[in-house]
């Protein structure tokens, strides 16, 4: 196993080969495109990503802890239980379609990310923070989001029968949309 540290990627084209038997810690990728990449046995840990393109990614093998992407990419990415111990923040990204399943994603932060189409099923977002995010056609289902706070979220509709929601914060809109879903006339 090859261990990469400390190291700064910058406007880089990724291939698989670059990430067979490695393992990334408190590195950073800017400008770099990973797009339509498989990332079998990948590991990062601490790892920032910026301005990076990880669109139609096939993470379901990679492991990623404690990362960071901003102004990524990241349309149609799908990260699964394989990922055992996932853990990233999400800032200033496209999230577009992007499907996140029986993962523990308990305090994960997404703010003004692009969450349209995307997907969370069997997850744990206790206590996520979700800000200034746009969820138009984004399907909650069996997730616990116990605490969660969706603050300035725009066209979100949470069911409150196929998902944990006690505490869960969210705005004036999100709240009418939840009513009209269920057949309540708002005005």
């Amino acid at each position: 196993m090859i261990v990469v540290t400390d190291k700064v990627f910058e406007s880089i084209t990724v291939t698989s080969e670059n990430f067979i038997d490695k393992e990334f810690y408190d590195c950073t990728f800017e400008n770099c495109d990973f797009s339509n990449l498989s990332f079998s046995n990948a590991k990062f840990f601490n790892t920032t990503f910026i301005n990076c393109n990880l669109a139609n990614s096939n993470l379901a093998s990679a492991q990623i802890r404690d990362c960071l992407f901003k102004g990524c990419k990241l349309i149609g990415i799908g990260i699964s239980r394989a990922n055992f111990a996932f853990s990233a923040n999400f800032y200033d990204s496209d999230l577009q379609y992007a499907e996140f399943i029986e993962l523990n994603l308990r305090k994960m932060i997404v703010e003004r990310c692009n969450c349209n189409g995307i997907r969370f099923t069997n997850c744990n977002l206790r206590n996520a923070i979700f800000t200034n995010c746009s969820f138009m056609e984004a399907i909650f289902s069996n997730c616990d989001l116990q605490e969660a706070a969706f603050t300035n979220a725009f066209s979100l509709i949470l069911d409150p029968s196929a998902n944990k929601i006690k505490k869960t914060v969210i705005n004036l809109e999100t709240a009418s949309n939840i009513a009209r879903q269920f057949g309540f006339q708002v005005n």
